[in-house]
């Protein structure tokens, strides 16, 4: 798949998709600028900061555990349908995949992969953090 029908997809994939925090923040495709650093400074507006880097794996673990917390909760679970797609379109389709994130009351995060043909792809969203 291109660079430009993974982006086409993800678009789709992440269409009112919101990651569910104290606040319910948006994705969004993110076009790479410079470095992944200068990158993500200019969209999280914290230049310099120390962005950690986890595995998307986890991260897609923990936004679905704490989703499913309640099984009996229908639209919980249709977002977990969402997420489980999200993650199985990012693995089949992005390699080098991670998440990297940055901040203290509003966290930015980024997810960050290769497409087939070696350009990085970069999702974005932020959560509020109490």
């Amino acid at each position: 798949m291109t660079y430009e029908n993974i982006k086409t997809e993800l678009a789709a994939l992440t269409d009112g998709l919101l990651l569910m925090s104290d606040s319910e923040r948006p994705f969004d495709i993110v076009t790479i600028n410079g470095t992944l650093p200068d990158t993500f400074a200019a969209v999280s507006g914290l230049p310099g900061a120390d962005f950690q880097q986890e595995d998307a794996g986890a991260f897609f673990s923990k936004i679905i555990r704490n989703a499913t917390a309640d099984p009996a909760d229908t639209a919980m679970m249709q977002l977990v349908k969402r997420y489980e797609t999200l993650q199985q379109f990012l693995n089949e389709n992005l390699s080098d995949l991670y998440v990297y994130r940055a901040g203290k009351s509003e966290v930015h995060i980024f997810i960050s992969g290769k497409t087939g043909d070696g350009q990085e792809l970069l999702l974005h969203t932020s959560a509020v953090a109490t």
